[in-house]
């Protein structure tokens, strides 16, 4: 009996993860791609996306209740856990694509803009192709967090007020604090092995189809098989069939798409049946653009007026708290407290990136290692808290340090590995035909290459940190408590605990202060940098 109702749980986070998974690529394509290509756009969105990623994810229990709960009553709590998720997954498929929008090669803007090329055109056969590799790799750590943060939404709790729906990181934590370890060690495994399923069915050949899409200067021969379940999709529904044969998904590698500096393009636009579209079909796919647009600022205006109305009197009140000096010093210890550990954990998550270079350069290693790293990666690091501390016991700021680098280190793993992937191959070539020593094709090709990613990665790993924090610095065990002395995550947990919104909003707007200062002191300075020099441009 156990077993099914295990399998069935599991059924349901699978299936609320994957929601929240397509909603998010969906919304970082449009937000990425306009963030990338219009320079007040990036003003705004690039910053405001920083401090969202930072925000804990009990940050967004008071929307998630007071938006979906009370006025969604049937499924109310059901769209509340996936919007959580979403909180969680979406942020870093942003970078990813704002990232890969800047990073395309100038002459193949040029070309575009000589061809006269519509805007359609350009986000169909040059924007969206260019951002398909960096999407791809970001699959399995947005999976893996939404993961980390699965039990989080799945028990929303705020003050005395307790929402749970049936899924693997609620029942998980129930069997914990029920002592039945027995059942608890069978959803380690049922998870284990749906974890190892959706890789190989799924993670898998999306990761080899995204070698497609990469920039090749010169024609190479590479097969552009579509992964069983996307091709499934299509052939079963006409009307996708259409817009992605044209619009979403390209056939080929993604490289120079003009003949043009004679070399010979290995990306052409997609084929067309017939070699061109009827012309009812262009002005429906117009209309459906259009009224996409439109629909999504209506969508934009109405959650911002939403937004503000909701927060407006928690920001004032919080701001009172702020005002007293004893208040706004503790909160700034927490602050300064957790922005150590943080650092800390990045210094321990550095050397990933020569694990990533090892595997993305190294066929074995690739083949022995990459499947066994999505998987780990995959596994969620809080389910093992109760273990942890049942093995080596309440060691609050190893474990603390422990459960942030399990929640961030896989952002700069993937981004790193992704970058070197992207190399082109006569580049690859080149440099294997040289003398050069390892040392030196590490800091003149590998390096740079990984530049870009690495930047993106180390963004949302610390954002990704920032949010953890809620999970590494508070850990809640039936009536157990186990917490760090001083810590924003910690702040944050006991206050929602307590529902005592006001210290928790007056702990989110300090953090947010100091994420929006490293943001324009550190982060858009090393962004603009990687970006700009190092770039394929012939």
């Amino acid at each position: 009996m156990i077993i099914t109702t295990i399998i069935y749980a599991l059924a349901l986070s699978w299936l609320r993860l994957a929601i929240g998974m397509v909603i998010s690529i969906i919304i970082s394509i449009f937000v990425g791609i306009l963030a990338g290509m219009n320079k007040t756009a990036e003003k705004i969105i690039i910053p405001i996306v920083d401090i969202l990623q930072s925000i804990p994810i009990l940050g967004f229990f008071p929307v998630a209740v007071f938006f979906f709960v009370n006025f969604v009553p049937l499924i109310g709590v059901e769209m509340a856990a996936v919007f959580l998720i979403i909180t969680s997954e979406l942020w870093n498929f942003i970078f990813a694509v704002y990232e890969s929008v800047r990073s395309i090669p100038s002459y193949i803007l040029e070309q575009a803009q000589l061809s006269n090329m519509s805007l359609m055109d350009k986000i169909a056969k040059i924007y969206i192709p260019s951002a398909w590799p960096r999407i791809i790799d970001n699959i399995p750590i947005s999976w893996a967090i939404g993961l980390f943060f699965l039990s989080s939404s799945e028990i929303i709790s705020l003050g005395t007020t307790t929402y749970q729906l049936l899924g693997i990181g609620s029942i998980t934590f129930q069997l914990f604090n029920l002592g039945d370890f027995q059942d608890l060690y069978i959803a380690f495994i049922s998870l284990f092995l749906a974890l190892v399923g959706t890789h190989a069915l799924f993670f898998r050949p999306l990761n080899e189809w995204s070698q497609k899409f990469k920039y090749e200067f010169t024609s190479s021969v590479t097969s552009t098989k579509i992964p069983w379940f996307i091709s499934t999709f299509i052939r079963s529904s006409r009307p996708f069939r259409n817009i992605t044969k044209h619009i979403v998904i390209p056939r080929r590698p993604i490289s120079p798409f003009i003949k043009s500096r004679n070399l010979e393009p290995s990306y052409l636009p997609p084929s067309i049946e017939g070699n061109v579209l009827s012309y009812k079909n262009k002005i429906a796919i117009f209309n459906i653009a259009k009224i996409l647009r439109y629909i999504t600022y209506i969508a934009l205006i109405l959650i911002t007026g939403i937004f503000i109305y909701f927060i407006t009197g928690p920001i004032i009140n919080s701001i009172y708290i702020l005002e007293n000096l004893n208040n706004f010093i503790y909160i700034l210890t927490s602050v300064a407290y957790s922005g150590i550990r943080i650092l800390i954990a990045s210094a321990i998550m550095f050397p990933i990136i020569m694990l990533a270079l090892l595997v993305a350069t190294n066929n074995l290693a690739k083949r022995v290692l990459l499947p066994l790293i999505l998987i780990i990666a995959s596994f969620p690091a809080p389910l093992f808290i109760p273990l942890i501390i049942l093995w080596f016991g309440p060691k609050v700021e190893i474990i603390a340090i422990l459960v942030i680098i399990s929640g961030s280190i896989w952002y700069i793993f993937y981004n790193a590995y992704s970058s070197i992937q992207l190399i082109p191959e006569d580049i690859k070539e080149c440099i294997l035909l040289s003398n050069l020593s390892k040392i030196q094709k590490f800091k003149k090709l590998y390096f740079p290459a990984m530049l870009p990613g690495l930047v993106t990665g180390f963004i949302t790993a610390i954002g990704g940190a920032w949010n953890a924090l809620i999970v590494a610095e508070w850990i809640s065990i039936g009536n157990e408590v186990y917490s760090v002395k001083y810590g924003i995550g910690k702040l944050i947990d006991s206050a929602a605990s307590s529902g005592d919104l006001n210290l928790m909003y007056a702990s989110l707007i300090m953090m947010i202060l100091v994420v929006v200062a490293l943001d324009r002191t550190l982060w858009k300075k090393l962004y603009d940098y990687a970006t700009s020099k190092f770039r394929y441009e012939i």
